[in-house]
């Protein structure tokens, strides 16, 4: 499919038709690059140490990974990047990077302009699910603020309407399905003070 113009392997790969992004390890950095199969590779951006979780979006317009925070002792773990390309995989704007703190299983919603992710904030010792934006003008929500079990996974349904959790439980657990949509409006109405909590289902036990 492709031969890598590189001499040691990509350090990390994403696939999307025949379109693939991948990284390069270059000292205490990474350079990202993306490229069709069988083609020129474009050298997309370089990010200070390692790039995670680095995904295409469903319409393959963009890419969005987790990188490390832009210093350390700050109080987020690490940032979510956004990169939008145009249809000659060339970047189209300037990245949008999101400070979080510890984050993993980035997934994109299907309209390719958020992402969900599993977060660790600081200091607390809990997780939570957020839904961080590509668009600048859009606030990172929280759609599990009220959870207070732990969970250490979350699996974005296909049609992007819900998260699934596998919340503990004292002797037990549980699989908790969360209407984004319906938490996203609950996490901004708390923040304007009001006590709406997100709709949830249990899905098994």
């Amino acid at each position: 499919l492709h031969t890598f113009s590189h001499l040691g392997p990509p350090w990390r790969l994403a696939l999307h038709g025949d379109r693939l992004a991948f990284g390069t390890r270059v000292g205490d950095s990474t350079v990202l690059y993306v490229a069709r199969f069988a083609g020129a590779e474009e050298r997309l951006m370089a990010v200070a140490g390692d790039v995670g979780d680095l995904t295409w979006s469903p319409n393959g317009r963009a890419l969005a990974a987790v990188v490390p925070a832009a210093e350390s002792g700050a109080n987020s773990a690490n940032r979510v990047l956004f990169v939008q390309l145009s249809e000659e995989l060339r970047a189209s704007g300037a990245p949008r990077f999101v400070p979080t703190g510890s984050v993993s299983g980035l997934y994109w919603l299907p309209d390719s302009r958020s992402v969900t992710m599993l977060e660790e904030p600081p200091n607390t010792g809990h997780t939570r699910v957020l839904r961080v934006w590509m668009d600048p003008a859009q606030k990172t929500v929280s759609l599990t603020p009220n959870e207070p079990g732990p969970f250490w996974e979350q699996i974005t349904s296909p049609d992007g309407r819900y998260v699934a959790i596998p919340v503990e439980k004292f002797g037990s657990s549980a699989l908790w399905r969360v209407d984004i949509d319906a938490a996203a409006k609950a996490w901004r109405e708390k923040k304007g003070q009001s006590a709406s909590r997100p709709s949830t289902q249990k899905a098994a036990q």
